[in-house]
């Protein structure tokens, strides 16, 4: 394995694939550039081999077990102090994380084109793994919108007589302490 790794750096690191540059040397930045991408990519694979071994064994499958049983838990516990939370609260949080997935799709698109508009090298050749990533990650920003929105509608659901029941109750607290104080001081 180590002779593999060894020989693909050798072949990677001393070949000079870009027809366009052939005749220009490379950068030592971009030669290093190179080579810590390519040491990624490796430790990458090395390390996803690693863990699909370690999940294939019994502590593996107890692990995952116990940390299924672990987010169930902790699922229970988020439930709880939502439902627990004021309705205001729980809007402001909303609001609040959809003005942050907001400012951070807007930045993420200036940054792309000031960065692509800056430096055309890197646009050639960590442009496609960056768009991969990021479609990626948008793809699973939707899967957990989708998973979470039955979820906020039904705590919604569940928490707006909660939400009645205490403005009720608060109400009728707040009836209370205007009367007494209406009255006259008695002498």
């Amino acid at each position: 394995m180590k002779v593999l790794v060894v020989l693909i750096f050798v072949v990677f690191t001393g070949c000079n694939g870009d027809l366009h540059h052939a005749d220009q040397p490379k950068s030592k930045l971009s030669m290093f550039r190179d080579m810590f991408w390519d040491l990624v990519k490796i430790y990458a694979h090395a390390t996803d081999e690693t863990i699909k071994q370690f999940m294939e064994t019994d502590t593996g499958q107890s692990l995952n077990v116990h940390l299924k049983e672990e987010a169930k838990v902790v699922e229970q516990y988020v439930n709880i102090a939502w439902d627990h939370l004021p309705q205001k609260t729980k809007d402001i949080i909303s609001h609040a994380i959809i003005g942050a997935i907001r400012i951070a799709r807007s930045v993420d698109r200036f940054m792309s084109s000031s960065k692509r508009r800056a430096d055309p090298e890197v646009d050639n050749s960590l442009w496609p793994i960056a768009e991969a990533a990021e479609m990626k990650l948008m793809e699973g920003a939707e899967q957990v919108r989708d998973m979470a929105s039955p979820h906020a509608e039904m705590l919604r659901e569940k928490l707006e007589p909660v939400v009645q029941d205490i403005q009720e109750q608060i109400y009728s607290l707040a009836v209370l302490l205007q009367h007494p104080l209406s009255q006259p001081p008695s002498e």
